[in-house]
């Protein structure tokens, strides 16, 4: 039987990876299986596992209830009723964003679904692997049904208004190929609903090795909603909401249960699982599973701010700084939760990347934004000058996050006790702004900028701790820093009376931003694959040292 061994991570490319939990297959083989975690992303993923060739016999079991269409027994006629309650549950999730008809449902299963949706006049269609499976449906409910390589070939040629993967993606082994296709067959502003197990759940950390969600081997990706999200979207795709799979903790705690062979694993598993929806009321992002919905078209996240901070990252470049940009919201991914207030809207980063995890997500910038978020019904854009925050309640936020922002702001002692203001007691602000001792430049866009003692001191007098830490990057982010320093000397060297340090901002600002520019392009053409190469997961964080690139500190109200 071959084995497929992953030498890096499937969705980041990294090769820091470690095993976090090793478990059997308790449904069918009993074989056992490392689950890998990466470094970088977080992302997990089963290891060792059959080659797509061998996997039939993993399914080829009654056991497997999502393939069996069985009556008989507690957990299936558990499981028989959930399923109708979902179907009405997810036809109106789906009609509550479009009004098209035409249906995709990957993975459909034995056709249950599809049936229900036709009955509600739909125009569906499914894709399903397994051939019991999808001949019941045909056969049953007479439904067209084709297998998945019809999808991933083109040779479906319908468009369609939605498509649906009901734990599924966590299943097919090559899935940015599925995605891509199911890019191609959605139509425009078309609607892609997944949804897949969480591990990050309450009910995941509680049974460890026996939660249920990990399925292994069938299940060869194990998403958090980072992961899922990080994957998603880098196939084009734009995220618009999340909503929980609100049945899913019962029955994953109640099979969890049993593998570990408690008794009475009925009642304690309905009990286990009530606490984790429970537990998900106050933070969607610990649901037992998910449901992520997207958009094929995407909002305009690339629009670069009138700053020119933050630029689109189409090209090579300005790789390097739309990296560099985008590490703080990749980091902050891992910890933030609840209600977020952010300052800068900028470019839509936070909405893209740190709403979906949130319950609240308020965003604010001086400019009009060109993203439009009313397809994102977390998100609430204001167009707003701070300080101060106008008609923002006091002790609301659990986060406020305010990226390369307090380097602009004039009045940053106002700004500062603001930010204090709205955050609930215990609450955090997490700020990154350029570390003044690794600077090459004036940046004229800037008010200041800040040496770490200097950042820490400000903060300190409105909260009650302040966590220092820097941004760092690898050897290919060093060798691109070097360069970039390099060729910012020679352009230096002219300025023999220092005349950037004298002269009025306004008037350096066009010179700046032409000179910075052909600097870049200078670098992307010497060194090609060094501009190319760069990406977020080249940066870190770590404690403040100072030849940190960025200082990025979280004060604590």
């Amino acid at each position: 039987m071959s084995q497929i061994h992953f030498i890096q991570c499937p969705l980041c490319n990294s090769d820091q990876f470690d095993e976090c939990v090793r478990l059997p297959d308790y449904k069918i083989s009993k074989e056992v299986f490392p689950i890998m975690e990466c470094k970088e992303c977080g992302f997990r993923f089963t290891q060792d596992l059959p080659g797509e060739e061998d996997i039939a016999p993993y399914y080829s079991s009654p056991i497997y209830i999502s393939h069996s269409n069985a009556k008989h027994g507690l957990i299936n006629r558990l499981y028989q009723r959930v399923r109708n309650l979902m179907l009405v549950y997810k036809k109106r999730i789906i009609r509550s964003h479009t009004k098209g008809n035409k249906l995709l449902d990957v993975g459909c299963g034995t056709g249950h679904f599809l049936h229900y949706m036709a009955q509600n006049d739909y125009d569906v269609m499914g894709i399903e692997k397994g051939n019991q499976a999808r001949l019941f449906g045909q056969n049953e409910f007479n439904l067209h049904i084709e297998d998945p390589i019809e999808l991933l070939n083109g040779q479906i040629k319908n468009k369609f208004d939605v498509i649906t993967l009901w734990h599924v993606l966590e299943h097919l082994y090559d899935p940015k190929r599925y995605l891509k296709a199911i890019f191609e067959r959605l139509d425009d502003k078309g609607f892609l609903f997944i949804a897949v197990p969480n591990y990050s759940c309450f009910d995941g950390d509680y049974y460890q090795e026996f939660w249920d969600g990990y399925d292994v081997p069938r299940h060869i990706w194990h998403f958090n909603p980072n992961t899922l999200q990080q994957m998603v979207t880098g196939e084009g795709f734009s995220f618009v909401e999340m909503r929980k799979m609100p049945f899913d903790s019962f029955y994953v705690s109640v099979l969890s249960e049993g593998y570990q062979g408690n008794s009475f694993a009925f009642v304690r598993g309905i009990t286990i699982g009530s606490i984790s929806l429970i537990k998900s009321l106050f933070r969607r992002h610990r649901s037992s599973s998910l449901l992520y919905i997207f958009l094929k078209t995407r909002f305009n996240f690339n629009r670069a701010m009138k700053t020119a901070e933050r630029v689109p990252h189409e090209t090579q470049v300005y790789n390097y700084v739309f990296q560099r940009c985008l590490f703080a919201y990749h980091e902050s991914q891992k910890f933030l939760h609840g209600k977020v207030f952010e300052i800068g809207t900028g470019s839509g980063y936070g909405a893209e990347y740190i709403a979906p995890q949130c319950d609240e997500f308020v965003t604010v910038d001086k400019f009009e934004s060109g993203v439009d978020f009313t397809m994102m019904k977390n998100v609430k854009f204001i167009k707003m000058e701070v300080p101060p925050f106008n008609d923002i309640p006091s002790n609301h936020f659990d986060f406020v996050i305010c990226y390369q922002v307090i380097e602009h702001i004039e009045p940053d002692v106002e700004f500062v006790s603001e930010i204090q203001r709205i955050l609930k007691p215990g609450g955090q602000a997490v700020f990154t702004t350029p570390n003044i001792k690794t600077s090459l430049a004036r940046n004229p866009w800037h008010v200041r900028e800040y040496t770490d003692d200097q950042l820490y001191q400000l903060l300190k007098k409105y909260f009650t701790s302040v966590q220092k830490d820097g941004v760092f990057g690898n050897h290919t982010v060093n060798n691109y820093v070097e360069e970039n320093r390099k060729k910012v000397n020679q352009i230096m060297r002219w300025d023999i009376f220092k005349l950037q340090y004298i002269l009025p901002a306004s008037w350096l600002k066009v010179p700046y931003d032409l000179l910075n520019s052909w600097n870049r392009k200078k670098i992307a053409s010497e060194h090609q694959d060094l501009s190319s190469s760069i990406h977020v997961t080249d940066f870190f964080r770590k404690a403040y040292q100072d030849d940190a690139l960025d200082l990025f500190f979280i004060a604590t109200k």
